[in-house]
């Protein structure tokens, strides 16, 4: 259940990400092609060049890249955003917005789970969880053993954790739904 659908979604555009190993002087990093869209990138040493299409309309943009330096002597590359200039991993296109890329910030996106009303959040939460796990079914169904490849430490954090989150959804749920007859007067 969406809270607040005046912001959209980081769903509804389309993301590129900085590649995380240190950029070499030179490179052509195609992204890949969806419903007539398809991006391209030439990467060099202080800039990214984007080549976007979309419905056979093309768009070129010219992005700064800056750096920062890792723990063991490397560095990483950023994008910095063309609106606010500041140091961001991963861009945004959405239509609407103009056909800039910019970052999450300057576009008024929010992430899909901070739309959601506090209720359906920590049902997300559980799910999750349960997907980690390996578990089927909804959250009401079926019983969650530990993968083969998982660590018994992790699987009992998690356990814990899907099991805090479940009562928080119970008990959520069951004020939603003492509001909902005190609504239809039972």
């Amino acid at each position: 259940m969406p809270r607040d659908r005046s912001r959209l979604c980081t769903g509804d555009a389309t993301p590129i990400r900085v590649p995380k190993s240190e950029v070499p002087k030179c490179c052509l990093w195609y992204c890949g092609s969806e419903s007539g869209r398809a991006i391209a990138i030439r990467l060099d040493l202080d800039r990214a060049r984007v080549v976007f299409w979309h419905d056979d309309r093309k768009h070129d943009q010219v992005v700064r890249l800056v750096y920062s330096r890792t723990n063991f002597g490397g560095r990483r590359a950023w994008f910095a955003c063309p609106i606010c200039r500041r140091r961001i991993g991963v861009l945004w296109f959405y239509i609407w917005g103009g056909w800039d890329w910019r970052c999450r910030h300057c576009l008024n996106l929010t992430y899909y789970s901070q739309r959601l009303s506090p209720e359906w959040r920590v049902r997300y939460r559980v799910e999750k969880i349960r997907r980690r796990l390996g578990a089927t079914g909804d959250v009401w169904s079926g019983e969650i053993a530990k993968p083969k490849w998982m660590r018994w430490s992790t699987f009992e954090r998690l356990l814990q954790r899907h099991d805090m989150h479940f009562e928080r959804m119970l008990e959520l749920e069951n004020v939603a739904f003492r509001r909902i007859a005190r609504l239809v007067g039972s």
